[in-house]
């Protein structure tokens, strides 16, 4: 056994990995910290390998109980309440994945420990207060070195994608950064656009909350038609954000909200509130004896690790919920809201919408907005992902059709469920019409899905990287061919698909921007990774799909059981399965059948769907 091991999580310096003596058994606490080091050539171990099945339940139970449990105490549930809603449960989702890598490193820290019996360890993780605590229980000497940084929140740092001509960009900006440019942005939209629009206030309207307009041309289009406002109000991302968006909001009858004009009246009143909230939860933070036990594995407490990341996380995005629910309330207060319509419940904007407007007694639709994974492994992770699996808080449910309304209603779903179809695809139909190939295969990366731990490890990651590889070399056997990587719009801060493809080939293209059916109406082959939504898009304009399937989950999902995509899982399978695809015109052919098959049970009022959904909210 190793007498000194060396823990490393993320290093941002590398002199003193460099400067240690051969005998020091270096380990890799996750994917980015081993490719760090793999490119700098330093040996090391990758400490997720000493992981078991048994060890991936226990972290997935340890992450998902602290994330839904950490405030259930009454004395801190008290503290987080703030006009009748609990904040805390507001950032659920985003602090599930703060949770999850952090427990994974607990437990890949002490397999190491087990393993190689050490009679020192030098720390150079986010938790060197715990792997001291650790190592002091067991009488280990350790050295920690100080790390610059924190653990954050996924959505802290905001990724920009687009094409500049034919140059693909990508921009990762601070959260706060990017709301001071979206406020900028919505204050000249407003000026240019809405200031000559005169808001009746007391006209029944519809709320339309977050989305994407170009994606949803048809759906604006329909509810434009109907004797009602149509209120946008966009709290990620801006409603205009390029020159096609211009053109069909132009085209539209609606409005662009933006909760800051409602701000400017009532900033002081926001600011007091929000010291008055801060102020008790400083209180709550200082008991230390509260949370160490709630944050512990084993005995051995981890809260002196997180604490000022934790502390901080929550200060900054309950201050943002606070000034959100306030404006919010006075929106829905003096505002004839009639109905509102979502489709991303679980994330903390959606929240604060949905329960302010349950105060308000105002009716609330979610839209399905993607192929709902079957595999029971989801129902594990279903609070923290919009599956039926968990109670929804919307009113209603919009679905795609009759097969994901059986899929509801196996877990005890029976009202509230409307079959209207999927808007977002109304427009592929006439694209499907005129389809000609044109040399082209897509490559529509998404990521590992890193929602649990078992798929969240460095070979998950590796395996995504060597995929991706793949499919580049295997391209490369057809030149008559082009190979197109089209990257998935969220952000990809741990595999990055850009900084992958210039080091496998920097001559291969990469589309940030282009519509989804533009790009892929015509190419010959369409290959995507678990299943994505991407893949529905494919088979519905009639282009021969693949999906890699790098996590088991996806081998049981209903495109895949209905043969409507060819389905591989072994990476060696991957160049014979191109080749059949692009050019064993039976095979395409009865792919092509089991698509349009799989297409008939799963999307119903195909070309009607924002119809059937704008006759639906009209009801309200």
């Amino acid at each position: 056994m190793n007498t000194e091991i060396l823990l490393v999580e993320d290093p941002t310096d590398l002199n003193y990995l460099l400067k240690l003596e051969k005998n020091v058994q270096i380990y890799s606490l996750n994917y980015s910290t081993h490719k760090i080091l793999v490119k700098n050539r330093i040996n090391h171990k990758i400490g997720e390998d000493l992981l078991d099945v048994t060890d991936h339940t226990k972290i997935n139970k340890e992450f998902i109980d602290t994330t839904i449990n950490w405030y259930n105490l009454d004395y801190i549930r008290q503290k987080f309440n703030f006009n009748g809603i609990n904040l805390a449960n507001l950032i659920e989702l985003e602090l599930s994945q703060y949770f999850m890598p952090i427990y994974k490193s607990v437990y890949v820290i002490k397999k190491i420990i087990e393993k190689e019996k050490p009679s020192k360890v030098i720390s150079y993780t986010y938790l060197n207060d715990f792997v001291e605590r650790l190592c002091n229980a067991k009488n280990i000497q350790t050295i920690l070195i100080n790390k610059s940084g924190q653990p954050s929140l996924q959505y802290d740092k905001i990724n920009i994608k687009y094409n500049l001509g034919s140059i693909p960009i990508s921009i990762t900006i601070s959260r706060s950064f990017f709301l001071q440019i979206k406020r900028i942005g919505e204050k000249i939209i407003h000026f240019t656009f809405n200031s000559k629009k005169k808001l009746d206030t007391t006209k029944k309207s519809i709320l339309v909350l977050d989305f994407n307009i170009v994606q949803y041309n048809e759906l604006l289009k329909e509810l434009s038609s109907l004797d009602k406002q149509i209120l946008l109000l966009n709290q990620r991302r801006p409603v205009i954000w390029n020159l096609q968006s211009l053109r069909i909001f132009k085209k539209n009858r609606c409005t662009i909200l933006n909760l800051s004009e409602l701000q400017n009246e009532m900033n002081s009143q926001i600011a007091e509130l929000q010291s008055t909230f801060l102020q008790g939860l400083e209180e709550l933070w200082n008991k230390n004896n509260l949370f160490e036990p709630i944050f512990s594995v084993d005995s051995v407490s981890l809260w002196h690790s997180i604490k000022n990341s934790f502390i901080m996380i929550c200060n900054s995005r309950l201050k943002e919920s606070i000034s959100r629910i306030v404006l919010l309330d006075k929106l829905f207060a003096t505002h004839n809201i009639s109905v509102i319509l979502e489709w991303a419940e679980l994330g903390q904007e959606e929240k604060e919408v949905l329960n302010v407007a349950k105060k308000h007694n105002i009716p609330t639709v979610m839209l399905q907005h993607a192929m709902y994974p079957t595999s029971k492994y989801w129902d594990l992770v279903a609070r923290f992902v919009l599956f039926f699996s968990h109670s929804l808080i919307s009113d209603h449910q919009a679905l795609w059709g009759e097969s994901t309304k059986k899929h509801a209603s196996s877990y005890g779903y029976s009202k509230n469920l409307v079959v209207t179809g999927s808007p977002r695809h109304d427009g592929f139909l006439e694209h499907k019409t005129a389809r000609k190939t044109n040399g082209t295969i897509i490559l529509a990366t998404t990521q590992v899905s890193g929602i649990t731990s078992e798929y969240s490890t460095t070979d998950m990651y590796v395996k995504f990287d060597d995929f991706v590889r793949e499919v580049c070399r295997v391209s490369k056997l057809f030149p008559e061919k082009k190979l197109i990587i089209k990257p998935h719009p969220a952000p990809n801060f741990i595999n990055n698909v850009i900084e992958l493809i210039r080091e496998i080939d920097p001559k291969i293209s990469i589309n940030h921007t282009v519509d989804v059916k533009s790009l892929i109406a015509n190419c010959d082959l369409l290959i995507t990774f678990n299943n994505s939504t991407i893949a529905l898009d494919s088979i519905m304009l009639g282009v021969p799909t693949i999906s890699l399937q790098i996590e088991k989950w996806a081998e049981e999902n209903d495109i895949v059981k209905a043969n409507a995509v060819l389905s591989i899982s072994k990476i060696s399978d991957i160049e014979n399965g191109m080749r059949c695809m692009l050019y064993d015109e039976e095979l395409r052919n009865k792919m092509k059948n089991n698509a349009d098959n799989f297409l008939g049970m799963y999307l119903s009022n195909r070309g009607l769907a924002s119809k059937k959904l704008s006759e639906f909210l009209d009801t309200f």
